[in-house]
């Protein structure tokens, strides 16, 4: 609609370039002109500088997150080493306590050898003596009977069956011992 008013207003004429026309369009393209100015003075260039900003921003995390992994895996492996040192101290501790625990079980053990062995001797030492006084014991009655046997036979003149039955009652009087013949 325009363009054929335009062509009724000048005819004769496609295009009407009239200085009115010319001073507009200088006019818009001086507008353009500060219009991009003004907004790559303000708009552009602190755009600019924020994208820049946040790029050196996330470039700098993505750095410090390698560094902060990298540190993470130092940690790590150095949590692992000491955990194998832990291991490996335990193992240390644990041979040393058993070797420890084996030979206070030696020593133990040969103290109760020791003790029984001591024992035993004390035991045969007693059982010497016991039987020591036991023969003792028996000399003396041996003897009791002789005496006593030697006392009736000197006031009575004996055949060998009295002498017999006077020794098994001696023998009998003195605790029941019976006498081998």
């Amino acid at each position: 609609m325009y363009a054929t008013v335009l062509l009724e207003a000048l005819p004769g004429k496609i295009l009407g370039f009239d200085q009115e026309l010319v001073i507009e369009v200088g006019i818009q393209w001086i507008n353009t002109i500060i219009l991009i100015v003004i907004m790559s003075k303000f708009l552009y260039k602190p755009v600019k500088q924020f994208m820049s900003a946040r790029s050196e921003r996330i470039s700098k995390q993505i750095r410090d997150a390698g560094e902060a992994e990298q540190l993470a895996k130092d940690m790590k492996e150095d949590y692992e080493g000491k955990l194998r040192d832990i291991e490996r101290e335990r193992g240390e501790i644990l041979t040393v306590a058993r070797k420890r625990a084996t030979d206070k079980t030696e020593e133990l053990l040969f103290q109760a050898r020791e003790e029984a062995d001591q024992f035993r001797a004390r035991a045969q030492k007693d059982i010497e003596l016991a039987e020591e006084k036991v023969k003792d014991e028996m000399k003396r009655q041996i003897i009791e009977i002789s005496t006593l046997l030697a006392g009736r036979f000197a006031t009575i003149s004996l055949d060998r069956q009295t002498q017999d039955r006077l020794i098994d009652e001696a023998i009998a009087d003195m605790g029941g011992v019976k006498w081998l013949r």
